[in-house]
C-alpha cells in the first residue's frame, strides 16, 4: 500500500548540495532517498526506544502515533 508523500522545499548552499549529491551517489541513492534515510535515522536516534520498525527506521509509540494518527 502506497502512502501519501509530502513535498518539501529546501534552501541550501550550492556547494553543500553538490557534496550531498556526491555522498548520495556513493551510497547508490538519489539525493531524495539519501535525505529520507538520514531523516529516518535522525528520528530513530532521537527516539532511543524502538517500539515500531518501519522501513529500517525505529519509532517509539509517541512519534508513531503522531505520524500515523
Amino acid at each position: 500500500m502506497k502512502t501519501e508523500q509530502s513535498k518539501f522545499t529546501l534552501r541550501i548552499d550550492s556547494e553543500l548540495l553538490q557534496k550531498f549529491h556526491y555522498i548520495a551517489d556513493y551510497n547508490a541513492r538519489s539525493a531524495n532517498r539519501e535525505l529520507e534515510m538520514l531523516i529516518k535515522k535522525h528520528i530513530s536516534e532521537f527516539d532511543g526506544n524502538c517500539v515500531v520498525r518501519y522501513e529500517g527506521a525505529c519509532f517509539n509509540g509517541a512519534v508513531w502515533e503522531y505520524m500515523y494518527s
